[in-house]
């Protein structure tokens, strides 16, 4: 398990923004393929510069919308 990953905590339920590693713990994937699926669009995000941030909400909005299309179509992708 990558270092950074591991010393990433678990995202505050109150939290309204996520950073990046916040994000891979929560979806359980390593925080380089997050930072690739917030680059192709996959992960909604916001840029402050050189800072990636998710709003938790666009996040669990995505999320919600996955599992609505898994259920129709038959299965997850």
């Amino acid at each position: 398990m990558n270092r950074k990953f591991a010393n990433t905590k678990l995202p505050d339920e109150g939290a309204m923004v996520l950073t990046i590693p916040q994000v891979a713990r929560y979806l359980m994937i390593s925080p380089l393929r997050a930072y690739a699926l917030a680059a192709e669009g996959k992960i909604p995000c916001v840029h402050f510069g050189r800072s990636v941030r998710v709003v938790r909400a666009d996040l669990e909005k995505m999320l919600a919308g996955a599992t609505e299309r898994a259920g129709r179509e038959g299965g997850v992708r």
